[in-house]
């Protein structure tokens, strides 16, 4: 038995990487955080410089002279930001009620109940799985145009979970 157990540790020390191994993957990581941060941080920086600094430097300074936050007050005075971060919000809500409550209701129908064709059922919910996003964004577009035309919020908080109940 003691053994097995020598040879079990011994192979988890196959799995430990050396050291200019690990050097190379942290220099791929540090690299990939640059890569996918940088834009963002560049794009904070631009937006915390003044009127008067320029954007276009080149090289750019990535430190502003003057920071300032004037410029986010302005964009929140001629673009109503904090309704259309209200109005998200109160859809994101909706969208996610009603998707614990449409699939836990279908989850229980099919895992409990027996009922005539739930295997085709079944197999129809699963099959839309198959399908791209892109090859249903027509429908779903033409749908949502009909139901904001009833009521607004309606066709916005129920187009994911009626259309997309399989991802629940």
């Amino acid at each position: 038995m003691s053994k097995t157990l020598m040879k079990r540790s011994s192979s988890r020390s196959f799995n430990k990487p050396s050291l200019p191994n690990m050097v190379l993957r942290y220099v791929l990581l540090i690299l990939m955080m640059i890569i996918s941060v940088g834009p963002f941080l560049l794009q904070l920086s631009l937006s915390l410089k003044s009127k008067y600094e320029d954007v276009y430097a080149f090289p750019p300074k990535f430190i502003p002279e003057h920071p300032t936050f004037e410029n986010y007050a302005e964009v929140a005075r001629n673009i109503p930001v904090f309704d259309y971060t209200w109005h998200s919000l109160l859809v994101s809500v909706a969208m996610v009620v009603s998707n614990v409550i449409l699939a836990t209701m279908a989850g229980y129908a099919l895992a409990a109940m027996r009922f005539r064709f739930r295997g085709v059922i079944l197999a129809l919910i699963l099959s839309t799985l198959m399908l791209p996003g892109e090859v249903t964004l027509t429908s779903q577009y033409l749908t949502v145009r009909h139901w904001v035309r009833l009521t607004p919020w309606w066709g916005f908080s129920c187009r994911l979970p009626l259309l997309r109940l399989t991802f629940s």
